[in-house]
């Protein structure tokens, strides 16, 4: 189980990676094949987020379960794009407490279904893992989001 670990360990970094490499792009669109003596195009215009639609054809339901004796907070972000079925990798804090992994299942309705269950003697502490796509033609699971679980303290 100690690939597990590792694997989920070495996703986070990936993901982690590839923000930023997606974030260095998109913040200097000019600059690309630039020369050295080339002088910087102008900064593009600030972006203006507007709220996502309401409903869109990639927005997905989510219900989640919590069975806590402590305020618990979770944030789970899955690509639109990925399709059940999904696992999450092992739940760890920084510090390399571990929670039980929860479920993800799609349920009937086509909405995420995230059942956790953290038990008392769980260290209080964000516990972060990544979400996988299982089952992808028998190949390896692919990474399709994370998912980030605050335990606050008694």
């Amino acid at each position: 189980m100690r690939w597990v670990q590792y694997a989920s360990d070495l996703t986070g970094v990936w993901l982690e990676m590839m923000q930023v490499a997606v974030g260095a792009a998109v913040e200097q669109p000019g600059r690309r094949g630039a020369s050295p003596g080339d002088s910087p195009s102008p900064p593009p215009p600030p972006r203006r987020h507007a709220p996502p639609p309401a409903t869109t054809a990639e927005a997905r339901k989510l219900r989640v379960r919590v069975a806590s004796s402590r305020p618990t907070s979770v944030l789970l972000d899955v690509a639109p794009e990925s399709q059940p079925p999904h696992e999450v990798l092992t739940l760890r804090t920084p510090t390399g407490d571990v929670l039980p992994t929860p479920r993800l299942e799609a349920a009937e309705d086509g909405s995420l279904l995230l059942d956790l269950v953290v038990p008392n003697e769980c260290p209080a502490g964000t516990y972060f893992g990544v979400v996988v796509r299982v089952d992808v033609g028998g190949r390896a699971p692919v990474a399709a989001g994370t998912l980030a679980v605050t335990v606050e303290p008694t």
